[in-house]
């Protein structure tokens, strides 16, 4: 009961910037879907951008508006989760 009422309130700001960063560690990961995956439709958004490049050329106008698409659900989550993150940075006595 003391840990439900006393530790699990003062971590919970902590436990949600956690998410947030291993959440953006695993979806920004590029090298190890590159080893692991054979097929292309079970690739990560990662290499998904990652097929707009070729030898030749770069088609930055696909690749940009990609990017931006594969950048909202990280933002949605940060969004969502923001007040933990403030409240983790405030009780954590780090100032600047």
């Amino acid at each position: 009961r003391i840990f439900f009422s006393v530790i699990l309130p003062s971590v919970k700001p902590a436990m949600a910037t956690l998410l947030i960063i291993k959440f953006m560690w695993n979806w920004n990961e590029f090298f190890w879907p590159l080893v692991v995956v054979n097929s292309p439709a079970m690739r990560v958004v990662t290499m998904g951008l990652m097929s707009f490049t070729n030898m030749y050329f770069i088609e930055y106008n696909l690749l940009t508006a990609a990017a931006v698409i594969s950048v909202l659900p990280i933002l949605i989550i940060f969004l969502t989760l923001q007040k933990w993150v403030v409240q983790a940075v405030v009780m954590s006595g780090l100032k600047g």
